[in-house]
């Protein structure tokens, strides 16, 4: 955990093409080549969709990709510290268990733990993160800026899905268009017909792919705050040598809201301080030090030692 890399871990951006617009179309995808050369990625992953893509299709998107910068990538690194972080719907009765914060921070240790570490929150298959892992109402900023910044701080290859750097949240499905999901089967049951209509609702609406699928407004004046704030911490990333080939090391492991770690490479370390939790968090605020780079907080705390919930913090510390 604690050795420097050899090689640097890039960026991908996942995409599902049949969700990406309303055409669903490799067209599409090759149409947004500038916008992702400019937030950062350093590719483009195909998500599986149902579609067979001719390989004339497939090169034309590769050589858009390629004149901006970027390459085209069609399998995809699977983690099981991810996977585990992720399951928390038991299927068939689509009964959740509760987001817990401490534990997401065990999986993520455990993530970094991996020689090769693969990191997403988010996929074709999967709710938004800020509904699931963070706040979709009060703190939707904080929630989808903290998310970004450990993501994009760890070690590892990362995979951002579509649509993750505007910060998307669940939509509201109904009952009718739920029942044509992955949920059919068990809808049909005694068990679901019991149930009412609302409780149905929100039971399944809150896992279901169909929050993973719905078509990005990249248009979104709302979503610009975000978009930039993905586009600084992709820039960073790629300009220190700490955050593309640094060791990992976690501080106050045992703390279960605040992830604390530092990146090193030779002199240069990165210091990100991260309220997991939607709830204030302590810590010594004795390893608060060096230039601040980046926070998702507009106004400085009144009270030293604690986060606000889900602030994030990155600092720069020269160790000579």
């Amino acid at each position: 955990m604690n050795q420097t890399e050899k090689t640097t871990f890039p960026v991908y951006y996942r995409v599902f093409p049949a969700s990406l617009s309303e055409k669903g179309t490799l067209e599409e995808v090759a149409a947004r080549a500038g916008a992702l050369a400019w937030l950062g990625v350093d590719g483009v992953v195909l998500a599986p969709d149902g579609q067979a893509w001719t390989a004339e299709e497939k090169t034309t998107l590769r050589e858009a990709l390629s004149a901006v910068g970027l390459t085209l990538r069609e399998e995809t690194v699977l983690s099981q510290s991810m996977e585990q972080l992720h399951q928390r719907c038991r299927r068939p009765n689509w009964e959740a268990v509760p987001y817990d914060p401490g534990e997401a921070k065990d999986l993520i240790l455990q993530n970094q733990a991996e020689e090769a570490p693969a990191l997403y929150f988010e996929n074709e298959n999967l709710p938004r993160s800020v509904s699931e892992m963070g706040d979709d109402g009060w703190y939707r900023r904080e929630s989808a800026s903290l998310l970004a910044a450990v993501l994009l701080t760890l070690r590892g290859t990362v995979f951002l899905y579509q649509g993750q750097e505007l910060g998307m949240v669940n939509p509201s499905f109904p009952l009718e268009e739920l029942v044509r999901s992955e949920a059919a089967d068990w809808l049909a049951t005694p068990d679901a017909q019991r149930r009412s209509q609302e409780e149905l609702e929100a039971k399944i609406g809150r896992f279901t792919c169909l929050n993973a699928r719905t078509v990005p407004d990249f248009d979104n004046p709302d979503a610009r705050e975000t978009v930039e704030w993905y586009h600084k911490l992709l820039t960073l990333r790629k300009t220190t040598k700490a955050l593309q080939m640094g060791a990992f090391t976690p501080l106050l492991p045992e703390h279960r809201r605040a992830l604390l770690y530092t990146r090193t490479w030779e002199d240069q370390q990165i210091l990100v301080i991260a309220n997991l939790s939607g709830y204030a968090a302590e810590y010594p605020s004795h390893l608060e030090r060096g230039t601040l780079l980046l926070h998702n907080y507009q106004e400085q705390g009144n009270f030293p030692g604690i986060l606000r919930p889900f602030e994030v913090k990155i600092y720069h510390q020269n160790l000579r």
